[in-house]
């Protein structure tokens, strides 16, 4: 039965800085966009961006492929939110990120704004109760959370969790009587992309990492294992690869110069459309993801590399698991660098065709996940 869904979200299309929220919404409406209607009611610029978007009408639907979009100022964006309801009687309220500005209005005003109410409301954290709640520095977030649960702003709210570990941490975080919609994120949809031979040389490594760089990401983590790999004799040459330059990325980038060994050579990419990067993947033919994050929800990035062929390493700290049994990745334990740098080692000594072998079993895995998800995900609005 097709529902009326109304999104509220900080930062849309054509905005990019949002990171994994924008593209797990614009993937979940088209995946359903045929079969419920969705209006999504965001700011009028991107992500810590002060700039309006240029080209686009404002505070009006407008029509975005399966989908509405309303560009609000940031001063106009509650009173289009309270009309909006007025208008179109949404069957769903859909709230991207718990710590968001226009999650923590919405929230406090169901308590008293009967059309709020009554409307059912779901909630996609997106990892927000993951490491890094726990951080020091996140008081003002923790002191939210618990003036929240001592309101009461939680009751009748449904959430959308990525994972089982989302699912504990919801649990754990807020109450135990939760309504919880366990659901992946939705992934992009499918397009077969043709494998790409390796054409790394022997005993050399190129490796890759896109998306934000963060404390949670762990890169320190990674440059440490690379540096350890590139001791080993046997490696001639090590390349890695980080898409997407902002404040905290420059400032991770003059870090990593310090102390170099002449064997390897990181360079800092410029971010890039969600198309332009996969064209970038793809020409790069990389040996591997590698991950090591503390925490992840879902990681849009692990798929996104599975999908053109490209193995990936990442920690046991994610839902991706039994990578090494499926034969096209790994997931380690971050407290044995020693098992990276084996892993690392042994990527040198493969030979064009077992790589190829690789590439082959991660992308139809990422095809066959695609192509299930319709049936898996069509539970979130039911």
């Amino acid at each position: 039965m097709s529902k009326r869904i109304l999104v509220c979200i900080e930062s849309y299309l054509p905005g990019h800085a949002g990171g994994g929220p924008v593209r797990a919404l614009s993937n979940l409406v088209s995946h359903f966009g045929e079969q419920h209607e969705f209006f999504i009611l965001t700011r009028d610029h991107d992500y810590l961006s002060e700039k309006s978007y240029e080209m686009v009408t404002r505070n009006t639907w407008i029509s975005c492929g399966d989908s509405k979009v309303l560009y609000a100022s940031d001063t106009q964006w509650w009173g289009q939110f309270c009309r909006s309801l007025d208008e179109l009687k949404p069957d769903f309220v859909y709230l991207n990120g718990l710590f968001a500005p226009m999650t923590r209005r919405i929230l406090a005003a169901r308590k008293k704004v009967p059309s709020i109410t009554d409307i059912p409301c779901i909630v996609a954290p997106h990892g927000n109760l993951g490491f890094r709640i726990l951080q020091p520095g996140n008081w003002k977030k923790l002191l939210w959370l618990f003036w929240a649960r001592s309101k009461n702003l939680f009751c009748e709210v449904s959430w959308h969790s990525g994972s089982k570990r989302e699912s504990a941490q919801i649990k754990r975080h807020i109450s135990s009587g939760q309504k919880i919609r366990c659901i992946p994120m939705a992934p992009p949809m499918w397009h077969e992309q043709e494998i790409q031979i390796s054409k790394t040389p022997s005993n050399h490594l190129k490796l890759v990492y896109f998306g934000r760089i963060s404390p949670e990401k762990n890169l320190s983590f990674a440059l440490n294992i690379i540096k350890q790999v590139a001791r080993n004799i046997r490696t001639n040459s090590i390349t890695w690869d980080l898409y997407g330059i902002g404040p905290v990325e420059k400032r991770f980038a003059r870090s990593v110069k310090k102390n170099l060994s002449s064997k390897i050579t990181v360079r800092f990419l410029p971010q890039h459309s969600h198309e332009q990067l996969q064209e970038a993947l793809i020409k790069q033919s990389y040996d591997a993801l590698l991950l090591p994050s503390k925490s992840e929800n879902f990681s849009f990035t692990v798929l996104e590399s599975l999908s053109i062929g490209i193995p990936v390493i990442l920690s046991d700290q994610t839902p991706w698991r039994d990578l090494e049994e499926r034969g096209f990745g790994w997931d380690l334990p971050l407290d044995r660098p020693e098992v990276w740098v084996e892993v690392l080692e042994k990527i040198t000594r493969e030979t064009i065709l077992e790589k190829e072998s690789r590439r082959r079993r991660a992308q139809a895995f990422a095809r066959d996940w695609v192509l299930d998800y319709p049936q898996i995900g069509k539970e979130l609005f039911s």
